[in-house]
């Protein structure tokens, strides 16, 4: 049983108790309602108290830069280490952040991030001179003269020798190949063959959402680089032909992947994905509970708050009937994994463990096998025999037999209670019960006759009684037959 959940307002308030110098007992005897064994999981592992002797200084209502220590804090679960984190207020007055001491004492932290917000401060960045081929050439040619780097950057009014050092191959008088955009089309990486480079322009909205429009990178090959603008690929799937759009580094970062043996290839449509659970391998063996899984496919998400554009179905085999097959979302087998979808048999299937009566009424309908039960609990109250089974109850004539008035099925009768033309099941020998042989679908008017019939509807129902007395003697399932030969 799951234990109290106390608010942030009592975990920082034994938080303070504990900066006083309190233990973990006084302080659950002074709060309340909380156990000392709580409050020391709270202390365990955070900051240590602040006194005289402390491990931390004491920041309380000091200011740095705009943010005014308040109230020392808990430290995150996330960040590894030790050090005291504290609450502190912007002079803004937007929020309360939570800061570490060596943030604000190294002044990493300054505000809320309302400096940013509203430009008060801004590191340009680092301009890197770029050199065109006529001042390479000409350097190529003083150096061949024997000038050195020096001398060569003090004529081409250059400020570092180094510069010039690095447009050299080592040990020669050869210049190094210019940088240069690489031609990546009619690569293939995984199942993306790339086709070209896309405009920002040309790329379709729903995808210009997922890149930043400043696609800026740092260059990975040379300390203190500017940043350049990403190029995006535009990609399609061997598999599918689906159209997919990339950049470089994401592109990098799949063919690294794929080198370390993942699934995933690059489509998401052709590909379960990283994460997603492979019903087909082990432990799971090709069957999930009573379903035997067969094969996979991805359909469109038109779910609003599962942020993918494809959603996993797998095809499964009911092993408890064999018949049944369907599409089942992964989500659902996920379910009956962890054991959330599990009924009272403890065993998932298409329901043919549950429900007898399913092949019935897939066979005979919904109505023929509610009818069946109704008239099966009423000779059960009753004491009388029963020996019907659904199929006496899916053949329902159109016409009353007494009557000639024609007959409206229940499922199309909205009222809610029977009608006269509703259809009833009459015993014909109330003795017998309800068997074979012995009951009849008459009108709901034709049955209740007794109460309050008329002169000429009793005759009618006089004329076919006696009409089917005489046919029930001349088949010998007469009553008074039936107890004769009992009775010999």
């Amino acid at each position: 049983m799951p234990g109290n959940r106390h608010s942030q307002a009592v975990r920082d308030k034994a938080f303070e108790l504990h900066a006083q110098g309190l233990s973990a007992r006084a302080i659950s005897k002074k709060i309340g309602n909380v156990s000392d064994a709580t409050v020391h999981r709270w202390l365990k592992g955070i900051t240590p108290p602040i006194d005289e002797g402390g491990t931390i200084d004491n920041l309380k209502d000091q200011v740095f830069t705009k943010l005014t220590v308040k109230k020392l804090g808990i430290k995150p679960k996330e960040v590894q280490g030790t050090g005291a984190w504290w609450w502190c207020e912007c002079s803004c007055k937007k929020m309360c952040v939570l800061v570490s001491a060596m943030g604000l004492k190294q002044s990493f932290n300054k505000s809320c991030g309302c400096i940013k917000e509203n430009g008060e401060v801004i590191r340009k960045p680092r301009k890197r001179n770029r050199y065109d081929a006529d001042t390479l050439n000409q350097a190529l040619k003083l150096r061949i003269q024997g000038n050195s780097f020096a001398q060569i950057a003090k004529k081409l009014k250059i400020s570092n020798k180094q510069t010039v050092r690095g447009w050299f191959i080592t040990g020669s008088n050869k210049l190094k190949e210019r940088y240069k955009k690489i031609d990546r089309t009619n690569q293939t990486i995984g199942l993306l063959h790339i086709d070209k480079i896309i405009q920002w322009i040309d790329l379709p909205d729903e995808w210009k959402k997922r890149f930043d429009s400043n696609r800026l990178k740092k260059r990975s090959d040379r300390k203190n680089s500017i940043r350049t603008d990403q190029d995006i690929y535009e990609c399609t799937c061997i598999s599918c032909n689906r159209k997919r759009y990339n950049t470089w580094n994401g592109l990098e970062q799949l063919k690294n992947k794929l080198k370390t043996g993942q699934v995933f290839r690059g489509c998401w449509w052709c590909d379960l994905g990283e994460g997603t659970i492979n019903y087909l391998e082990e432990p799971y063996n090709g069957k999930v509970s009573a379903w035997k899984i067969i094969k996979w496919r991805k359909v469109e998400n038109t779910m609003s708050s599962v942020k993918s554009e494809t959603l996993v179905e797998w095809f499964c085999k009911c092993t408890l009937c064999n018949k049944n097959e369907r599409w089942i979302r992964a989500s659902h087998l996920s379910s009956i994994v962890r054991g959330v979808n599990i009924n009272k048999t403890g065993v998932m299937g298409c329901g043919c463990n549950t429900d007898p009566y399913k092949e019935d009424r897939e066979k005979y309908g919904s109505f023929a096998v509610k009818y069946f039960h109704e008239k099966k609990s009423d000779a059960a109250e009753q004491g009388i025999p029963f020996n019907l089974d659904p199929s006496d109850f899916a053949n329902i004539p159109k016409t009353c037999p007494v009557l000639g008035i024609p007959l409206v099925p229940r499922d199309k009768n909205t009222s809610g209670h029977p009608k006269d033309n509703s259809p009833s099941l009459d015993k014909f020998y109330p003795e017998l019960g309800y068997v074979k042989g012995n009951v009849h679908f008459v009108s709901y008017r034709a049955n209740r006759f007794k109460s309050d019939g008329t002169p000429e509807e009793w005759e009618k129902i006089a004329a076919w009684c006696k009409k089917e007395d005489i046919r029930k003697r001349l088949e010998g399932r007469h009553p008074d037959q039936q107890k004769k030969n009992t009775s010999t």
